[in-house]
């Protein structure tokens, strides 16, 4: 990936190897213009990786050579994006692992990569209260050779030198996780069994439980007279602790259905 540099045209040759590279890494990949705006609705490639058919269409479709990729579980990948050099020397102090890992020249200043290895981080623009920008879930970054504004992102540090994410980084960017799931308050209690929504809480939902859960979820805590803004925002937040979570989509089905089964009606349909 060290030949990530420079961009020949438009060679479809060139661009159909270049995606390739990508693709190998396991890279989730979309079109983005030149003012680094996603040329789709992106959100979906969260969850599923595009075909190199459907990335080499949108490139000719948009017009553009510009590679985004998707941070976070769906590639693996976790992106450290420094704007402001002068916090280089704090970062690397903290973090020595950025001096040897994959690194990105960008126009303002460097994308540093890790490879997530199995974890789960989701991203925070005030890495250890700065102004740091970790890209995990939820997020995405320009890929080299794009061009942003007449400059050419490419690689110091090529791909192969990636590195594992450090410890630290995930601590920090999850320092509410315990075995990497969070540790939610249970709401106060208003006279119903806590029992179920104690359960969900507590655990990892994974495809084909994670609807049923979480529609669950947002009942009970209505029904524990917890008012429908708070029910939405627990439920949101243990959607995106989820390794694959739903869609902004999906989770609008779940608000517009209510059942009235207690916590005991309905304890053997949780997982």
């Amino acid at each position: 990936m060290s030949g990530l540099s420079s961009w020949p045209g438009k060679d479809l040759n060139y661009i159909h190897s270049i995606i390739n590279q990508y693709l190998k890494y396991g890279y989730s990949l979309i079109p983005v213009d030149k003012e680094k705006r996603p040329c789709i609705y992106w959100k979906r490639y969260q969850y599923r990786r595009a075909t190199i058919k459907d990335i080499l269409k949108w490139h000719i479709q948009f017009d553009t050579l510009n590679i985004g990729i998707v941070t976070g579980y769906i590639s693996q990948l976790a992106v450290i994006d420094v704007d402001d050099l002068s916090l280089l020397p704090e970062l690397k102090e903290r973090i020595p692992e950025i001096n040897e890992t994959t690194r990105v020249k960008t126009s303002r200043g460097y994308h540093y990569y890790f490879s997530l290895n199995g974890q789960n981080i989701r991203s925070t623009s005030r890495l250890f209260g700065k102004n740091l920008e970790l890209k995990g879930n939820g997020n995405y970054i320009i890929a080299p050779p794009s061009v942003i504004k007449n400059y050419r992102y490419s690689y110091e540090i090529p791909l192969s030198k990636i590195l594992p994410i450090p410890e630290k980084l995930v601590k920090k960017s999850d320092d509410k996780i315990t075995n990497k799931y969070i540790i939610f308050r249970i709401p106060k209690y208003h006279g119903h069994n806590m029992d179920c929504i104690r359960q969900i809480l507590k655990r990892e939902l994974k495809e084909g439980e994670r609807n049923n859960s979480l529609f669950i979820l947002y009942n009970l805590l209505l029904q524990n007279k917890n008012s429908r803004e708070y029910a939405r925002k627990t439920v949101e937040k243990k959607n995106r602790s989820l390794a694959n979570p739903l869609t902004e989509i999906e989770l609008k089905k779940i608000y517009r259905k209510s059942y009235h089964y207690g916590c005991s009606g309905i304890r053997e349909k949780l997982p």
